[in-house]
């Protein structure tokens, strides 16, 4: 079996902390499927743009192995095998989702809602079709009573500044992130780099890592509220001296980040 890639996407997720578990929780995100050149895909593309949501069939081009059963996000410590799931953690790594369909232009697909990664490879396409693709029938017993609490998230003015220099000077996906590490099961360790600072009766106090960034933040569980309080480098003050190992190549953008907010 010979399966080329039609094309890729572009996006502004670009680690896979950033993805969302379902795409419609991105919707004022959008993305572009850019199509290779030479196979005659504009033709291809004719007629696509009368529908309104598309199947995207794609590559989970960051996975290097696959798990026969995986973490269910909806389920505290329970696994299902890969295949009663949705888990990216295939034997083939390939993925489909619904997105919604912005616009064709050529060989550029707009789309919104999706949760690829930048840079996934795109294998097929197909447009979502009422009559044949949807149906309303069972499901398992777990999956009905997995019902996740969704968490209001509140960023002060300060450090919105601190997340905005960071967006535009350094190209991270911040509120991106946040959003879909903090909205859902904002306290799990098992799933997220969390480390719990303190709780009490007033709240729980947890610092998530993003790369070599740190978030701090309080969680009201009876609210369901999460008020981030802090972001600031991960690095040690002698990590940042000049000189230092770096190897991840940011060092530079903490020391200014430093300079400019401490």
């Amino acid at each position: 079996m010979n399966i080329k890639p039609i094309g890729v996407v572009k996006s502004d997720l670009k680690f896979k902390s950033e993805s969302p578990t379902q795409g419609t929780y991105v919707e004022n995100s959008e993305a572009k499927i850019v199509l290779n050149s030479g196979s005659n895909f504009e033709q291809a593309l004719d007629g696509l743009q009368d529908y309104e949501r598309v199947w995207v069939i794609y590559q989970f081009h960051k996975n290097e192995n696959w798990k026969p059963m995986v973490n269910v996000p909806r389920l505290e410590n329970e696994k299902k095998g890969v295949f009663a799931t949705r888990s990216p953690y295939r034997p083939n790594s390939i993925g489909m989702t619904c997105v919604k369909l912005v616009g064709v232009n050529g060989r550029e697909i707009t789309i919104a809602e999706s949760d690829m990664l930048d840079d996934s490879p795109v294998l097929d396409i197909k447009p979502y079709i009422n009559y044949s693709d949807s149906f309303l029938t069972k499901q398992p017993d777990w999956l009905d009573k997995a019902e996740e609490d969704e968490y209001q998230i509140f960023i002060p003015e300060y450090l919105q500044k601190k997340i905005q220099y960071l967006e535009k000077s350094a190209k991270l996906n911040l509120r991106q992130f946040i959003d879909t590490q903090l909205r859902f099961k904002p306290l799990n360790q098992d799933r997220k780099r969390i480390e719990i600072l303190d709780d009490s009766e007033s709240g729980t106090k947890a610092k998530i890592s993003f790369r070599t960034w740190r978030f701090e933040y309080n969680v009201d569980r009876e609210s369901l509220k999460v008020f981030m309080l802090n972001l600031y480098s991960g690095y040690r003050k002698e990590e940042l001296k000049e000189g230092e190992e770096d190897p991840y190549g940011d060092k530079n953008i903490h020391r200014k980040f430093n300079k400019k907010f401490n």
